[in-house]
């Protein structure tokens, strides 16, 4: 495979490094630190061959298909990992496989702009907080939007991390890009690049409402958990995805499960309330409604 890699050999090298994956895989052995490192180098070779690529391109016509190639390596390099995780995650019984390749995985994605791939490798990334924020909020700037939509870029990854039960990671990660964020206002409010009127601030009912789910999370508070959705009803309005975020939370963090109505569960409540013994409708719909509480 190095060999493949030295000599330019891109899509036969990239081949048999995923054939190694697959071969371990149909082997069934567990993982050991040997395969792991086995597994490192393997990518190592994938940026040793963009490196050796951005240094021989001389003429326009050859960077164009240096560029070409190395938008390739990236995209082979990240499948690779991807392969490689999986195994180890299916072997190890855990959710990312190994640490070193995530974050190698998330720098990797970051470096091709594929922010939202970046980020899933990020989660499991604790100690790459600071990284992760800065990450976030070159995506935030580069959207076009980032004046009035700043915080909504910091409240999916903060709400899917403690979904994911990493409180701690979600206010390391909380607290980096509101750093970032203070910073650039008060840049920006020193030389005058912003309007006063501007939406851009440290603080706003969004990142209000985090910090107090974060409080709750924190210290398994569920009654203030519930007190904040209602209080900010209409910023969880704001994106679908913040309410199934905090159904999530409800059961990881505060190990509530939602009451079953309707579908199967209702059916079986309707079926234990006929089979109750009961003479009268009234007397069956009061034990129906038992049940179903």
């Amino acid at each position: 495979i190095q060999v493949m890699f030295t000599g330019n050999s891109l899509e036969s090298a990239h081949d048999l490094a995923k054939y190694y994956i697959a071969t371990l895989d149909e082997q069934d052995n567990d993982p050991t630190d040997a395969t792991v490192q086995t597994i490192l180098k393997l990518v190592s070779y994938y940026t040793r061959y963009a490196d050796s690529s951005s240094s021989s391109s001389s003429s326009s016509s050859n960077q164009r298909n240096t560029t070409s190639l190395l938008v390739r390596n990236r995209i082979c390099k990240i499948e690779f990992m991807q392969a490689a995780n999986k195994w180890l995650q299916k072997k190890r019984k855990n959710a990312y496989g190994d640490k070193t390749i995530c974050i190698i995985q998330a720098d990797t994605c970051w470096s091709a702009k594929l922010y939202a791939l970046a980020q899933l490798s990020f989660y499991h990334c604790p100690d790459q907080s600071k990284s992760n924020a800065t990450m976030i909020f070159e995506w935030a700037k580069s959207s076009g939007k980032f004046d009035q939509e700043w915080d909504m870029f910091i409240a999916r990854p903060v709400l899917t991390a403690i979904s994911l039960a990493k409180v701690r990671l979600a206010r390391l990660l909380f607290t980096e890009y509101m750093k970032l964020i203070t910073t650039t206002s008060s840049v920006a409010s020193s030389s005058n690049e912003l309007p006063s009127t501007t939406a851009l601030s440290t603080q706003s009912p969004l990142t209000h409402f985090l910090d107090l789910v974060l409080l709750a999370a924190e210290n398994n508070n569920f009654a203030l958990f519930k007190k904040c959705q209602q209080i900010y009803a209409p910023v969880i309005a704001y994106d679908p995805d913040f309410a199934k975020a905090l159904k999530k939370i409800t059961v990881t963090i505060f190990k509530i499960k939602e009451k079953e109505s309707g579908g199967l569960g209702g059916m079986l409540s309707s079926i234990m309330g006929m089979l109750s013994g009961a003479n009268t409708s009234t007397s069956n719909a009061e034990e129906s409604n038992t049940v179903e509480e």
